[in-house]
């Protein structure tokens, strides 16, 4: 809805996210938690279209961030970075509409107010200051009030983040283009299933409240190879970090039996002198993959549940490959008597797997100061910082170029829209996006109507000011 969340619808998303995630679906809880921030923010602001809401709605998807990584910063950045552009943004399309229901009803010039009710003076937004005070206070709170309940320790195993040498930059840069590539096949997946859904709705294939049902159920066909792919909180997260952690036969061995792959197990039991990265290289591609497509046909079957949980585990299994194969390439060369070891250190697996982890969710979710921020704040170790901000930015820019059609072309339209609106367009209480990537045809369809609402009000203005100035100069021709 422009006009935010229901509060009542809240409690039945939840229930429907608790189901999916309950049932192993490839989904993250993040997305439900921010929604659930947001419907209660806009009924405590009492469904108003402006004012006080705007402020509320950022902070109730903060607290939804902070609580469910235990990272309050995080959960502040994405308010600051996401949920007050997009109150914003959704602000003047309601506006707009309202200025367009006036217009088809006689042209009255009063704007509703906050109790929906024409002639009434519309509230006022809070300040800058106020509303990122409020976000502050938010993600505190819902800290707070989590760890009670889930205990103060991160969301999932951090292993320690080591950085050998300022020369291991590049080989991030090049991580952060995979994850920018990843990224953008999982919005392309992402769309494709949500297409192949609605078509398949329109020729009384499946109907759509079967869908859904069709999404676990590819879930759970894809979880007889490969459980990992299932929803198991984090614990699927835990266990890559920690094998990337490891180094030595028993390592790859416990991954290639948990993903049923018998020939690698085989392999592995078979009693090699060195341990070979190319097996366990070959299973974290496969868990990408299979991640990337079940997470994709159960978002595009209509289950409940965010991405951001998803995109954090497709991350870190390919940061995890991608560590192993600069380390076999390392060793190699260094074998070789190509380079001297002491000139050439790279850091072990798992520090690209946590580089990894950010690059994607930054590209897949199009939250790149968020991600750095959480990655930051769970490791606490500013070596990160570096790597962290190049395989993020290099990701950002990744998607942005191979995705085009998702670029925020709205942002002109949105300013020229302000100013013709004036104080109509003040920002309302609207429900932020929790899972940017995943852009129903409805959705998207809605954003066309919007952008063609802008150009229409443009040419209303132009048109206007056109028989005034033909007007002042008391002489059309001139």
């Amino acid at each position: 809805r422009r006009d935010g969340p229901r509060l009542r619808v809240a409690p039945l998303r939840a229930l429907a996210a608790a189901c999916t995630l309950g049932t192993g679906g490839s989904l993250g809880p993040e997305g439900p938690s921010v929604e659930i921030g947001e419907a209660t923010a806009v009924a405590v602001s009492g469904g108003t279209m402006g004012g006080r809401a705007t402020a509320l709605f950022a902070a109730g998807a903060s607290a939804g961030i902070a609580a469910g990584f235990n990272a309050p910063v995080a959960g502040v950045f994405f308010a600051v970075e996401v949920a007050l552009k997009q109150a914003e943004e959704r602000a003047v399309l309601t506006a707009l509409d309202r200025q367009r229901l006036e217009g088809a009803q006689g042209g009255s010039a009063e704007v509703a107010g906050p109790s929906g009710g024409s002639g009434q003076q519309q509230e006022l937004p809070p300040s800058t200051s106020t509303a990122i005070a409020m976000v502050l206070i938010s993600a505190v709170t819902a800290s707070v009030v989590s760890q009670q309940g889930l205990g103060s320790a991160p969301a999932f195993v951090v292993p320690e983040f080591d950085l050998r040498s300022s020369a291991e930059l590049p080989l991030y840069l090049f991580l952060g283009l995979l994850g920018g590539g990843v990224s953008a096949m999982g919005n392309r997946l992402v769309d494709a299933a949500t297409a192949g859904f609605a078509r398949a709705e329109a020729a009384g294939i499946a109907p759509r409240a079967l869908q859904p049902a069709i999404g676990g159920a590819f879930a759970g066909a894809v979880a007889i190879f490969a459980p990992q792919v299932l929803y198991q909180g984090f614990n699927n997260l835990n266990e890559i970090l920690t094998l990337a952690a490891s180094s030595g036969e028993a390592a790859a061995g416990e991954l290639a039996g948990a993903v049923a792959t018998a020939d690698a197990a085989s392999a592995l039991d078979a009693g090699a002198d060195a341990p070979s990265s190319a097996p366990m290289f070959l299973l974290m591609l496969e868990l990408m993959a299979l991640k990337v497509t079940t997470t994709a046909v159960c978002k595009g079957s209509g289950l409940v549940g965010g991405v951001y949980a998803p995109s954090i585990f497709i991350g870190a299994a390919l940061g995890a490959g991608y560590g192993e194969i600069v380390e076999a390439l390392v060793r190699a060369a260094v074998d070789a008597e190509m380079v001297s070891p002491q000139l050439v250190q790279v850091a072990p697996p798992q520090a690209y797997a946590l580089v990894g982890m950010g690059a994607v969710l930054a590209g897949w979710c199009r939250i790149p100061l968020t991600a750095t921020l959480l990655l930051f704040e769970l490791t606490r170790d500013d070596r990160i910082i570096l790597p962290l901000m190049v395989a993020v930015g290099i990701s950002a820019w990744a998607v942005e170029a191979l995705l085009p059609s998702r670029k925020s072309a709205s942002a002109p339209a949105g300013v020229a829209m302000a100013s013709a609106l004036g104080a109509a367009a003040s920002p309302a209480g609207a429900s932020v996006d929790s899972d940017p990537d995943a852009e129903s045809l409805s959705m998207r369809a809605r954003a066309l109507r919007a952008q063609l609402a802008a150009s229409e009000a443009q040419a209303a203005g132009l048109r206007d000011e056109i028989r005034l100035l033909e007007r002042e100069a008391d002489a059309p021709g001139e």
